[in-house]
């Protein structure tokens, strides 16, 4: 009897130790975040967590269709970074929920020419995160200088050219060379535009995404189609080499926007909230914009760091934005077509 008071004594003062130890082991709010790689500082993440308790699973994606599926067939996340055309898209099929920006205290920090945009013009489902443009890095030593999309098929450069990796993008790039739009998305056009990319296909180095960053900046290639944030951090890294790079998005191109939401399924909804507010501080957005080069629509944030000499300037004038082209959302049948004349580029041989 004595043994056994002792024994409920020790499990007591046991209980009395690991309880709260148990107590603060539990994961408590996980905030699950949908985003592009490399398209966000990690000390962010860790200070947010820091600031407000809320921890992030932090999961990646490689391109707009994929985030797409995943959203669609129920995957469960709480913020998500899609592009323009895709938030008409979610938008369109009830799959976003809506975000009450007038709760947020920093949304006022947004710039007023990432707002009112047609794929969600009252800013009800999204708030802007970067914005920037598409076109072509080049090594200056290999060729003096590029000022259209002509040069990505340009046979003096066989082999030292890459092409995105991207259906939407490598479609646009060859319906413009047709004579059409970006945005002009037809049997008859992405016809034509299957004829163009296999007249280009024998030139090319490589597809690739990220990896064209890498190649640039080693000087493994003489051009590439990229975004403008990975030109811009290619320029710098590739200077510290001794290899300069430059970059030029021709008249027309694309101008995109990616923008935070908030997936309907997801059950933290307040929480996914704060968490797009926290990225409209100023200092937070300063953070991401150092980290991925892109421009950002926070004050004047990416402005400041080209007169500092902390980023290229890459900023397209008011003049060159007015004649860019923004994607909108073809539809599915013209999706499907599209993905398929890609496929049908990609598989036959040079």
């Amino acid at each position: 009897m004595k043994k056994s008071l002792v024994t409920l004594i020790v499990l007591a003062l046991m209980a009395v130790v690991v309880l709260p130890l148990l107590a603060g082991c539990t994961t408590g709010p996980v905030l699950r975040i949908f985003n592009w790689e490399d398209y966000i500082d990690p000390d962010v993440l860790t200070k947010f967590t820091k600031e407000t308790g809320i921890k992030v699973k932090y999961v990646t994606i490689t391109d707009n269709e994929k985030m797409y599926t995943k959203i669609k067939s129920g995957a469960k996340y709480d913020v998500v970074f899609p592009s323009d055309y895709m938030i008409q898209r979610l938008i369109a099929e009830d799959l976003l929920a809506k975000v009450d920006t007038s709760k947020m205290t920093n949304f006022a920090n947004v710039s007023d020419f990432t707002l009112g945009r047609d794929f969600d013009a009252d800013n009800d489902y999204s708030v802007p995160y970067m914005w920037g443009t598409l076109g072509i890095l080049y090594n200056t030593a290999k060729i003096a200088e590029v000022t259209d999309f002509n040069a990505l098929w340009d046979a003096n450069h066989s082999g030292q050219i890459i092409m995105m990796d991207s259906v939407r993008d490598a479609t646009a790039v060859a319906l413009m060379l047709s004579g059409y739009t970006p945005n002009d998305i037809t049997e008859a056009s992405l016809a034509a535009a299957q004829t163009k990319l296999m007249e280009q296909k024998p030139l090319l180095m490589k597809y690739a995404l990220d990896e064209a960053k890498n190649d640039m900046k080693r000087g493994n290639a003489t051009m590439a189609l990229v975004y403008s944030g990975d030109a811009s951090t290619s320029i710098l890294e590739a200077a510290e080499a001794g290899i300069t790079l430059d970059y030029v998005a021709p008249e027309g191109t694309n101008i995109w926007f990616d923008n935070m939401v908030v997936p309907a399924a997801s059950t933290m909804q307040d929480e996914a909230a704060r968490f797009i507010d926290f990225m409209c501080r100023e200092d937070i957005a300063l953070m991401n914009a150092e980290y991925i080069g892109y421009f950002s629509p926070i004050g004047t944030i990416t402005e400041d760091l080209i007169a500092a000499g902390d980023q290229p300037d890459l900023l397209p004038t008011q003049a060159e934005r007015d004649l860019m082209v923004a994607f909108t959302d073809p539809s599915q049948a013209l999706r499907e077509a599209m993905d398929k004349m890609w496929t049908s580029v990609k598989a036959k041989a040079k």
